[in-house]
């Protein structure tokens, strides 16, 4: 990896960290907070898809307008499930649970129901991600009153994170291999 793509990496790693805190800082108004992140997420990516389609000559059906507002109801229920987990839940608990849960469940629904065959790297980063998860979200020493909220929610934004990931990447394989090959992953 160049030191360009190294810096996007970072500074990636950096907004996502931010923009967490600053969720998990939200205290009123949690349903206007996710408004506006999704109206402002629309307001980036809508004119993106616009040139998207004029640039490759795309012709978008119902199908696939379908597909794109279904992932988008699927993100806007990440979000709400993320906010009630942040309001539940410590930052320290729920992010990690939610950030881990999601690919362990998005590797298993890939494995199990879709027939993908991991190499044993990625299996191995899969246990690896688990395990990281499990160190993190575990403290001994935590006072923070009752956990199990936090590990609920934590778990069930993980769920919401697998849904969309399985379902993006499901339809774009299906769906939009047919007119761009640089659909897909």
């Amino acid at each position: 990896m160049g030191p360009g793509a190294l810096a996007l990496v970072l500074t990636a790693a950096v907004l996502h960290a931010l923009w967490n805190y600053a969720a998990k800082g939200v205290t009123e108004d949690r349903l206007v907070f996710i408004w506006l992140y999704a109206a402002l997420s629309a307001a980036i990516w809508v004119p993106v898809a616009v040139v998207w389609v004029v640039v490759y000559d795309a012709r978008p059906t119902w199908v696939w307008l379908g597909a794109a507002a279904l992932s988008g109801a699927m993100h806007i229920a990440y979000h709400l499930v993320l906010q009630r987990g942040y309001a539940v839940g410590e930052l320290n608990l729920v992010y990690p649970l939610a950030r881990g849960t999601g690919p362990l469940l998005t590797f298993v629904v890939a494995v199990t129901v879709l027939g993908e065959r991991p190499g044993v790297v990625g299996a191995l980063g899969v246990l690896l991600v688990v395990a990281g998860v499990l160190l993190i979200s575990w403290s001994p020493r935590a006072t923070h009153g009752n956990p199990w909220p936090g590990i609920f929610w934590g778990g069930l934004t993980g769920v919401t994170i697998a849904a969309y990931t399985v379902w993006t990447s499901r339809r774009c394989r299906t769906s939009c291999s047919g007119w761009s090959a640089r659909c897909r992953p």
